[in-house]
C-alpha cells in the first residue's frame, strides 16, 4: 500500500454543506446576523443588568427575563458555534487558503463581543435561585444540570474588569498563539524515506502513515514527525 493510497482511504470533509466558501454571499450573511444578534444580545444583557446585579426572587417578571435571556443567548451562540466550526475545518485543513484565514481573522474579532458575555451569563446565573426557576420554567427545567454547573464555574471566576480585559485580549494573545502553532504545525515538512526514495513531506502526510501496514514504516514515520515537533517547540 503506498502513502496515496492511504490518504484515498481517509475521510474528506463536505463543508459546501454548511456555506459554499468563505467568500460566498451566504458565508458573508450568516456572519453579518451572528453579529448582529451579538450586538442585540450584548444590548439585551445591558437592559437587565446581567453579570452586575443579581435577578432578586424568582416571580413570573423574573422567569420570563430568564427565559428571554436563555433563549437568545443560546441561539447566538448556536450561530456563532456554526461559524467558527465551519472557519475552523477550512483552516486547518488549508493553512494556505488564504480567504478562510482572512474570514477566521475577522470573525475571532467578532467574537469577541460575544466573549465577553459569557462570564456575565455565568456571574448572573450564581446569583439565581436555580430550584425556584425550575419550578417555574420548562426552559430552565431543560437546562438544570447547566445551570448548576454554571454556577459552581463562578467560584473561579476573576474580576469582571479582568476578565472583560481577557476576552478582549484573546484576537491578539492566546488565540493568536494557538493559530500560529497551527500554521507553523501544518506547514512543517520532515525528510523520510518510502518505497526506497528519501523525500520532503508534510508532517499531516506523514502522520497518515500510522495507518499504514507495514510496522517498520510506522516507526519511522512516528520518529521523523517527532523530530519535526521537536524542532518547532
Amino acid at each position: 500500500m503506498t502513502t496515496v493510497d492511504v490518504a484515498e482511504m481517509l475521510p474528506r470533509w463536505d463543508l459546501e454543506s454548511i456555506f459554499p466558501g468563505p467568500e460566498s454571499p451566504e458565508f458573508r450573511e450568516a456572519a453579518d446576523r451572528a453579529g448582529l444578534a451579538i450586538t442585540e444580545l450584548t444590548e439585551l444583557f445591558d437592559g437587565h443588568g446581567i453579570g452586575t446585579r443579581p435577578m432578586g426572587a424568582i416571580d413570573a417578571q423574573a422567569i420570563a427575563i430568564f427565559d428571554e435571556v436563555l433563549t437568545r443567548y443560546d441561539a447566538t451562540l448556536e450561530a456563532a458555534l456554526r461559524i467558527d466550526g465551519y472557519l475552523d475545518c477550512l483552516t486547518a485543513a488549508d493553512v494556505t487558503d488564504e480567504g478562510a484565514q482572512a474570514a477566521a481573522d475577522e470573525w475571532r474579532e467578532l467574537l469577541v463581543g460575544l466573549t465577553r458575555l459569557a462570564p456575565k451569563f455565568i456571574a448572573w446565573v450564581a446569583t439565581l435561585d436555580i430550584a425556584a426557576l425550575v419550578a417555574g420554567s420548562p426552559i430552565a427545567r431543560e437546562h438544570e444540570s447547566t445551570l448548576r454547573r454554571l454556577r459552581h464555574d463562578a467560584a473561579h471566576l476573576m474580576a469582571p474588569a479582568e476578565e472583560d480585559l481577557a476576552a478582549a485580549l484573546a484576537p491578539s494573545s492566546a488565540t493568536a498563539w494557538m493559530a500560529l502553532r497551527d500554521e507553523l504545525m501544518a506547514l512543517a515538512t520532515a525528510h523520510l524515506e518510502l518505497d526506497g526514495e528519501i523525500r520532503e513531506r508534510a508532517l499531516s502526510d506523514i502522520d497518515n502513515l500510522r495507518l499504514h501496514p507495514d510496522r517498520d514504516v510506522r516507526r519511522r514515520g512516528h520518529e521523523a514527525a517527532a523530530g519535526a515537533r521537536r524542532a518547532l517547540a
